[in-house]
């Protein structure tokens, strides 16, 4: 973990398939809690067969600072998903597509933040 002390994940919401999905780059799931208890709050405002899931392929860093590039980067793929095919693969949602965050493109997306 960075020395800041925090820690960044991403909460996404698949509208066409009422799910909350918790992505978390860290291999010890340190947000999970809060994602739960962000899941809780929002679920008057949702249908009533939301769910939550951990997703459990989400590509994991591997030094203690990317955090916040990596939710970034999937943040981006389930960008390109939704406007590419989303409303059509509400079953599998995304979670094919997170190959494409890897350390090497997380390390490109670091390089152009730094300059």
């Amino acid at each position: 973990m960075a020395e800041g002390g925090s820690h960044w994940s991403l909460l996404a919401f698949g509208r066409n398939s009422n799910k909350f999905v918790h992505h978390d780059s860290s291999s010890r799931c340190m947000n999970q809690y809060h994602s739960k208890q962000v899941y809780k709050v929002t679920l008057p405002y949702t249908a009533s067969n939301t769910n939550y899931e951990e997703c459990p392929n989400t590509p994991k860093q591997v030094n203690g600072y990317a955090c916040g590039v990596y939710v970034l980067a999937i943040a981006r793929v389930i960008c390109e998903w939704y406007a590419s095919s989303g409303t059509q693969d509400a079953d599998t949602l995304w979670f094919s597509r997170l190959e494409q965050v890897s350390p090497s493109a997380v390390s490109e997306m670091l390089k152009i933040f730094w300059g």
